[in-house]
């Protein structure tokens, strides 16, 4: 005998709940919608349509991973985050609600300069998340993401293609803003999703732990590891009046703040809706001054590492993979500035190799 969608429900519903799944009816609904091609809204207008054997079996094969721990997003290939429906699997951070703060806050920052040819880098990209909703927002922007593991670029690249003009995105693989060449043409915004959760937090629930990448997960001990890093290389690399937002962890906010004071002219922390520690701004010193609406032929040069365009693939995504974080420490850089150009160009860090000694990308600023 056929179930019907409503029946399927119920059922899926009180099975998932008897074996612990936090959210059994939203799991359910969203499983079963996946499998029908259908928006969740529309299961209700359908509440009596009965199912095939082979739309049973599929939804049922899918349940039992959800009860096995399986993130629902790794089970349907796709998060929606921002305005975007990215694509995403096990080699990348399920993009979270919480990290939609930090484009609601650069957005706030650019206000109505919108049209203005913005420099944007997105640091730990994973599936581009970050990186993509900027770049969906402001369409004269250039935009950089940046991760250490080629597997999340992979995923970033594939979803490169929900953004208008994607040839203006590049995703390359390197540790923080280390393949950024020292140039005065420096980003006027740098975000950041990193790996903040310390190692060994007990409030980590198990299917994250168990199926989430744990390089965009945990930050060290304190959680701190990655942080203490990012902060003064984005200080260094920011254009003047530039900004630097990143996302932190509960509880983080005073050892962050502290971190980031000595680098920036100004910083600050903001809480999310529910109170918690969420984003660290530190704004650089002098005047932001940003360029005409670039031609069109205008794109992130990617140097001597011919680093893959965002256009012309297809695959998935994250929110801040965050993977950028390991690896090897760049070093500031200690070559005097040529003359006539930026006096602080030397203090941004300098080019980085993998584990192997291999040469990471390093990009060229100059068209971003």
């Amino acid at each position: 005998m056929s179930r019907t969608v409503l029946e399927l429900l119920r059922l899926t519903t009180r099975w998932l709940g008897e074996r612990g799944c936090p959210s059994p009816r939203v799991d359910a609904e969203v499983l079963l919608a996946h499998v029908l091609a259908l928006p969740r809204m529309g299961l209700y207008t359908a509440h009596d349509r009965p199912l095939d054997d082979a739309e049973v079996d599929r939804y049922r094969a899918l349940v039992r991973q959800r009860a096995e721990g399986v993130p629902v997003a790794y089970l349907t290939g796709t998060r929606g985050f921002w305005t975007l429906d990215l694509a995403v699997d096990e080699r990348v951070l399920i993009p979270r609600p919480e990290t939609e703060q930090l484009v609601e806050e650069a957005l706030r920052r650019v206000g109505e300069r919108r049209a203005a040819a913005w420099r944007i880098v997105d640091v730990g990209t994973g599936s581009g998340a970050l990186a993509l909703a900027l770049a969906a927002e402001l369409p004269h922007a250039r935009v950089l993401g940046i991760d250490l593991d080629e597997d999340a670029l992979a995923v970033a690249r594939a979803n490169a293609h929900l953004v208008p003009d994607p040839d203006r995105i590049r995703f390359v693989r390197g540790d923080l803003l280390a393949p950024l060449r020292e140039h005065p043409r420096r980003p006027h915004l740098i975000v950041s999703n990193p790996p903040y959760i310390a190692a060994g937090d007990p409030r980590v629930e198990a299917d994250v732990h168990g199926h989430e990448p744990h390089g965009a997960l945990y930050g060290g001990d304190d959680g701190l590891d990655i942080i203490r890093r990012l902060v003064p290389q984005a200080a260094a690399m920011l254009a003047p009046g530039g900004w630097f937002l990143m996302e932190m962890g509960t509880g983080q906010g005073d050892a962050v703040r502290s971190l980031a004071a000595p680098h920036f002219a100004e910083v600050g922390v903001l809480r999310d809706l529910e109170g918690h520690d969420r984003v660290l701004w530190g704004e650089a010193a002098g005047a932001l001054e940003l360029g005409e609406e670039p031609s069109s032929e205008a794109a992130v040069d990617a140097g001597d590492a011919g680093a893959d365009r965002g256009a012309g693939s297809t695959e998935e995504a994250r929110a801040g993979s965050g993977a950028a974080a390991a690896g090897v420490e760049p070093e500031d850089g200690d070559d005097p500035p040529e003359e006539g150009g930026d006096p602080t160009a030397s203090t941004g860090p300098a080019p980085a190799v993998d584990a192997a000694g291999r040469p990471l990308p390093v990009v060229d600023l100059q068209s971003l």
